[in-house]
């Protein structure tokens, strides 16, 4: 089955809301966006935040595989992100997991990386979900989709929705990660559950028409960083496609400096681990913590790149002297 939402958020809701009761945890990671989290709170689905690896950036497979063997009957899911975008196979987790907790739902969150409405392999996964909302790599401002297994159930719910209470969690959950609070959850009318305003061909037809001129634009000014950036301070190509990052030493200069310039970047994800729950997860803090997020996409041009990459220099220059 194919699921086709205004957001992939609402796909993920209209899975959590479908599941069968009593509903039980969810694992996912720390450093997952953090409208995840908050839409299985209204979706009243409990999670545990698991940290990442250092190698994969993506949810500790040691760590998970672990939490499992001990009580697989306690969880119903797992949401495996894709940290910005990477596309390995990661099949041997997958199959891993499914071997320890067959009934165990997964879903392949793939919202930052390139779409695609090919159907894509469900033999260890049980949803594939992908978004071209804002932000994300392919930007249409609105979309996303799933590729279901059939045995998913999938009920559509239409909620209230209004704006202004979407600006306020959007809002608070913001101030909450940055003061790094314990958020206090409050439902309101948040999640947007109306229907798409396109038909799923012509959606499609969009979304790969706008993909083959992002890759590209993607591609020149990766190039770019690429060669004029220091190559230690690269994470490896495959975790360059959503956005082209790098780990520099007092980030938050580096940061201040680009936005005097007039430009502008960003340091995704933080660590939800104690924001969201009671985890720890030293690895995801630290890759917060030195991560910038450089903008690669139709946001920006050449001649902002070049800009960027000399206050990089600078600033790094500055930060050993």
């Amino acid at each position: 089955m194919i699921a086709f939402e205004a957001r992939a958020l609402t796909v993920l809701y209209h899975v959590l809301s479908s599941l069968p009761l009593p509903k039980k945890t969810f694992l996912m990671p720390a450093n997952v966006c953090p409208e995840v989290p908050l839409l299985f709170l209204k979706a009243n689905v409990p999670f545990e935040l698991v940290d990442i690896s250092s190698d994969t950036l993506c949810i500790d497979r040691g760590r998970v595989t672990d939490v499992l063997e001990k009580a697989r009957d306690r969880y119903a899911g797992l949401i495996f992100v894709r940290t910005y975008g990477v596309t390995d196979s990661f099949r041997e987790l997958f199959s891993e997991i499914k071997q320890i907790a067959p009934e165990l739902i997964l879903i392949d969150d793939c919202c930052l990386c390139p779409p695609t409405a090919a159907n894509p392999d469900l033999t260890d996964r049980d949803i594939v979900l992908y978004s071209t909302g804002h932000a994300k790599l392919v930007d249409l401002g609105f979309g996303g989709f799933a590729f279901l297994r059939d045995t998913i159930p999938y009920q559509r719910r239409t909620l209230v929705f209004e704006r202004p209470a979407l600006l306020q969690m959007t809002d608070i959950y913001k101030i909450t990660i940055k003061r790094n609070e314990q958020f206090c959850y409050a439902d309101s009318a948040w999640l947007d559950t109306e229907a798409p305003m396109v038909s799923w061909e012509d959606y499609v037809k969009l979304v790969s028409a706008e993909l083959e001129w992002t890759l590209l634009h993607k591609e020149s000014l990766n190039r770019l960083y690429t060669e004029n950036l220091p190559a230690e301070i690269q994470l490896d190509s495959r975790f360059q496609a959503w956005r082209f990052n790098i780990l520099v030493p007092e980030k938050t200069k580096l940061l201040s400096r680009i936005f005097e310039a007039g430009l502008f970047a960003s340091d995704h994800y933080a660590s939800l681990a104690g924001i969201f729950g009671d985890a720890d997860a030293p690895i995801a803090k630290s890759l917060h913590k030195r991560v910038v997020n450089l903008f690669n996409d139709h946001y920006f041009n050449a001649g902002q790149a070049e800009q960027m990459i000399q206050i990089i220099q600078d600033h790094l220059k500055s930060s050993t002297s």
